[in-house]
């Protein structure tokens, strides 16, 4: 192998080891932002499923410490879920051409679809 493409290699593993850095970063800051938030963005998830639970029952953990972790883990995804959208989602395309906002519009209509009508459903299946 050439000095040249052993170069052109290294220069590409540095720009994703920055690039891994700087989202791992972001998604720290933004997870950081919303812990305070935690258990009201729970909420908000939760609420549809609730909703279409029968009256007598409740949702239930499976685990010791998942009361505690559940509100934590949906948090972080919710962090992921603001990287992707609205930092690697522009990046694909040219910015002459991006539609951001349809593209952010869509994939929030998407969790909507999943969130109101396609997990209330899924519920009913089990009871």
């Amino acid at each position: 192998m050439s000095e040249q493409a052993k170069s052109g290699f290294v220069a590409h593993l540095i720009e994703l080891r920055d690039r891994l850095i700087k989202s791992l970063f972001s998604i720290l800051v933004i997870f950081i932002g919303l812990v305070y938030f935690a258990n009201d963005i729970y909420e908000f998830v939760a609420a549809p499923l609730v909703a279409h639970l029968p009256s007598t029952a409740t949702m239930i953990a499976t685990d010791v410490t998942a009361p505690f972790f559940a509100p934590f883990k949906l948090t972080l995804f919710v962090a992921l879920f603001g990287i992707y959208s609205t930092w690697l989602i522009p990046t694909r395309k040219t910015h002459a051409n991006a539609n951001f906002g349809l593209e952010y519009f869509a994939i929030l209509w998407r969790y909507r679809f999943l969130l109101l009508y396609s997990a209330p459903y899924y519920i009913r299946l089990f009871y």
